[in-house]
């Protein structure tokens, strides 16, 4: 080692070993080294858990999400009138079940669970599509649709779904997913609907009838009463003919009168309001005025009416 020391021109010349310097410059690039390989490791541990908690965080924050999609999902499912089912077309079992399978159907999800058989138990004794398989080469992207009646096997009451079932696939798997639509309410009411509609037709028609009936009945006492009005204009001169015919006109006009007060009894018998009394009556008097409201018709016919009235007897 040359090192000059200031002073003129001396020059201060030191001898090392080269051992010694090579075992100073190896222990010097060692200690380098390890300090640098600790600052690596000290980065990398770092940096690692910087990565892991992050990815902590990260799925934390998807299971988070995940339950309370769940959680959602559930609440939601127990207050619609929807089943939903996820069935394993291959393993031939339910993956999932929406818990208010047991309110509309009767069923549990754990026996649905655990034997997807189960669902058979749904249809009523005598379905002609219980043994069906309605699944049976559904594919994947493919939907179906159909109608279907369902028993609930707690209450044994007859309900009514339409059901939609979709193919998918989950990680390689074909799914099937079920939707279960509640339709007993619409059915009932198209029901009721439809009872209602019957009712009103047949209300027509029998007050179509009845008007048709009531037109002919009204049509006879109203002949009467013109025929013997005209004769009893026709015979003027012939008091006891004209006290005759008004004797019938009257009879007729009463009948008349009878046939209005039946027709707005029946809007009394409609609305609940009719009472019915008894009174005695003549049966011999009733077949007289009605061969007297008849005998105009008879005679304008020139036919001949015979009646006999003998022996009748008062009646209620």
């Amino acid at each position: 080692v040359y090192e000059s020391t200031g002073i003129q021109n001396w020059i201060l010349v030191g001898l090392v070993p080269r051992d010694t310097v090579n075992a100073a410059m190896n222990q010097l690039w060692q200690r380098t080294m390890q300090i640098v390989a600790l600052v690596v490791l000290s980065i990398a541990a770092m940096v690692l858990l910087m990565v892991m908690h992050r990815g902590r965080t990260k799925l934390r924050r998807q299971n988070t999400a995940i339950l309370y999609r769940d959680v959602l999902f559930e609440k939601l499912s127990q207050n619609v009138d929807d089943v939903f089912l996820l069935l394993d077309a291959q393993k031939n079992r339910a993956d999932y079940v929406s818990p208010n399978i047991e309110r509309l159907l009767g069923l549990t999800m754990k026996s649905v669970r655990k034997n997807i058989g189960t669902l058979a138990l749904l249809y009523p004794a005598d379905f002609p599509g219980r043994t069906k398989n309605y699944l049976e080469g559904l594919a994947c992207g493919d939907q179906r649709e159909w109608d279907t009646e369902f028993v609930h096997q707690k209450t044994g009451e007859h309900r009514w779904f339409h059901v939609v079932a979709m193919g998918s696939e989950v990680e390689g798997q074909t799914k099937h997913i079920l939707v279960l639509s509640d339709r007993t309410a619409d059915r009932q009411a198209n029901q009721a609907l439809s009872d209602a509609v019957a009712a009103a037709e047949n209300a027509n028609r029998a007050k179509s009838t009845f008007l048709s009936n009531m037109s002919h009945d009204i049509r006879t006492p109203m002949n009467a009463i013109i025929g013997f009005t005209t004769l009893a204009v026709s015979h003027l001169d012939d008091r006891d003919r004209v006290k005759d015919y008004l004797t019938k006109i009257l009879a007729s006009g009463s009948h008349l009168l009878s046939l209005i007060n039946d027709i707005l009894d029946m809007s009394r018998i409609e609305s609940g309001k009719i009472q019915l009394d008894e009174t005695e009556v003549n049966l011999s008097d009733v077949l007289h005025d009605i061969k007297t409201i008849v005998s105009g018709q008879f005679y304008a016919k020139q036919l001949e009416l015979y009646m006999d009235a003998i022996d009748t007897l008062m009646t209620k």
